[in-house]
């Protein structure tokens, strides 16, 4: 409800304050990957409580991944309490934005955290001239497909591709992740 929410902008920080628990949205430092990575395998949990074990046991990405995307600046957190609960990484792909890899941990979800950090997102996709932000996503876990599908999203069909997605695509069948149905999702900025 957008009484019980205040938002405040300064800099590259956004403070959120719901009626629950406040955090704020900040670029990711080298000091927070150990945490970046265990915030991935708490919310990778989720998926063994819906009988996708291959999700759950997956291991995080890589600290030189992690650095990769704070050295360019598109890798944010969500802290609450000083301690990293989320976290975004993003990247450019075929002159759209792209998100990478979406997670916030268990204990912190439904409180809006998954979604400022979309936005964030979305607004360095914007802020770099892009019209588009993109993802790939499981289509019918009910915080994945179905969440983003809330959040402006939709579906972009196998013909409609763009090469690299289609390359992205192609990697996740390889990787195994194709447990469930996997789709392409697109939100015009």
């Amino acid at each position: 409800m957008i009484s019980n929410l205040i938002m405040k902008r300064w800099g590259t920080t956004n403070w959120l304050v719901t009626n629950s628990s406040p955090h704020r949205i900040e670029l990711g430092t080298a000091s927070q990957i150990a945490r970046i990575q265990a915030v991935e395998v708490q919310a990778g949990e989720l998926f063994r409580g819906i009988g996708m074990e291959e999700i759950a046991d997956a291991e995080p990405p890589s600290a030189a991944s992690i650095q990769t995307h704070i050295d360019a600046g598109t890798l944010w957190v969500a802290i609450v309490d000083e301690v990293v609960v989320g976290y975004l990484t993003a990247s450019s792909l075929d002159g759209e934005g792209h998100i990478d890899q979406v997670s916030v941990t268990p204990q912190m979800s439904g409180r809006g955290i998954g979604t400022e950090l979309i936005s964030e997102a979305c607004r360095w996709a914007s802020a770099n001239g892009f019209s588009s932000i993109s993802l790939t996503t499981f289509a019918e876990v009910p915080w994945n497909g179905l969440l983003y599908g809330r959040r402006g999203f939709v579906e972009v069909e196998q013909a409609d591709l763009s090469a690299e997605l289609a390359r992205i695509r192609a990697q996740e069948t390889a990787e195994g992740l194709d447990i469930a149905p996997r789709i392409v999702m697109r939100r015009m900025l």
